[in-house]
């Protein structure tokens, strides 16, 4: 689970707090998926995180877009930087 919070994480992070996903959404889009909690490992407690494998089948649910009609801001995609 520590994978994720170095530069250049390796596996992306989940939260299941919806504060936390509207903070770090803000200028990117928000993906909303299901996954089977066996795939699960905690990641960051501070901010409800998740890690799973890149290989986990996921359902997607939903994409929001909050970029509000700007191109995505990829450089800042990664929090840990």
């Amino acid at each position: 689970a520590k994978e994720q919070v170095r530069s250049g994480r390796i596996v992306p992070e989940y939260t299941t707090d919806l504060s936390v996903a509207d903070r770090f959404s803000r200028e990117h889009y928000l993906i909303i998926v299901r996954a089977k909690v066996k795939y699960l490992t905690r990641g960051s407690v501070s901010e409800s995180g998740w890690v799973m494998p890149k290989n986990t089948p996921v359902d997607p649910v939903g994409i929001i877009d909050r970029t509000y009609g700007n191109a995505e801001n990829i450089g800042q995609a990664n929090a840990s930087k």
